[in-house]
């Protein structure tokens, strides 16, 4: 009896074994971020070696990710709240999407290197940033135009209600946000993945920037002419998007349906496995 009253139905468990297994990877990635930078890299092309390498660059992405939602929330948000600032925020931001990754890397390694010399700490934020510049300027044209957009009657609402700016930002603003930034957060990551390679594979004449990762992979692949190695690292690439968009994006987009405004009549209603079985857990 004691077994049975304490054991856990199945999506459970397998929850608990995945939270289990994102904790040990996040112990693994840390032990990489914290490592004593080398002089030199050495990228193993061996298949045993590729699942590590691409757990790596999904961090790097991820870490980017959740550093481009916080910059497109408060950027867009100042540019939309108060209009002399927009006049200049906007515009800045249509240049700064323009500007290319390679005027500002060099830089970019070196400074962060020197701020954090003896260990990959510099590097690996030089990466996250460099991808960031993948992905945060859509994000922030997208929040900002929701705020500019708002539809009056919720404006009315929201002044009739004397909400806070707090609330109204909690209440009304970010879920009429939240669909056009699930969608424009997917985007804007697949965007990022095409500054992997060029983020991790850096080398400035004769010194070795490299991280381990996906994206230096394919580099060493292609640089060896190794086709076998290629052909390995775009499939690794692929499972990865694959898996992504099942555990992350998939799920929410069917979450943000709930806060579309309009409906439209041949609408087909959005699924998601992942999330069907979230919502069975009792955890």
């Amino acid at each position: 009896m004691a077994l049975r009253r304490f054991s856990l139905p199945g999506i459970d468990l397998a929850l608990v074994l995945g939270l289990v297994g994102v904790v040990l990877a996040l112990v693994d990635v840390q032990r990489q971020w914290t490592a004593d930078l080398r002089p030199a890299v050495v990228i193993d092309l061996s298949l045993t070696a590729l699942p590590g390498y691409t757990l790596l660059s999904l961090v790097r992405g991820l870490a980017a990710y959740v550093l481009s939602l916080g910059f497109a929330l408060i950027y867009g948000y100042w540019a939309a709240k108060h209009r002399p600032s927009g006049r200049v925020l906007v515009p800045l931001l249509d240049v700064l999407q323009s500007i290319p990754v390679l005027g500002f890397m060099p830089g970019l390694v070196l400074g962060l290197i020197s701020i954090f010399p003896g260990s990959n700490v510099g590097l690996e934020l030089a990466a996250v940033l460099m991808i960031f510049t993948g992905q945060a300027w859509n994000m922030a044209f997208s929040f900002y135009a929701s705020l500019t957009s708002l539809p009056r009657d919720q404006v009315e609402a929201a002044s009739s209600f004397r909400f806070s700016a707090w609330m109204r930002l909690r209440r009304v603003e970010l879920p009429f946000a939240t669909t056009g930034l699930v969608w424009n957060s997917m985007m804007s990551m697949a965007g990022g993945w095409f500054f992997l390679m060029l983020a991790e594979s850096f080398t400035l004449g004769a010194r070795d920037f490299r991280l381990l990762g996906v994206g230096s992979y394919m580099s060493e692949a292609m640089a060896r002419d190794d086709r076998g190695a290629m052909v390995a690292g775009v499939v690794a690439m692929i499972l990865m998007i694959v898996a992504l968009d099942q555990f992350l994006w998939r799920p929410l987009v069917v979450w943000s349906e709930r806060f579309r405004i309009e409906e439209s009549a041949g609408a087909v209603a959005q699924t998601s496995w992942v999330l069907t079985r979230l919502r069975r857990s009792r955890l």
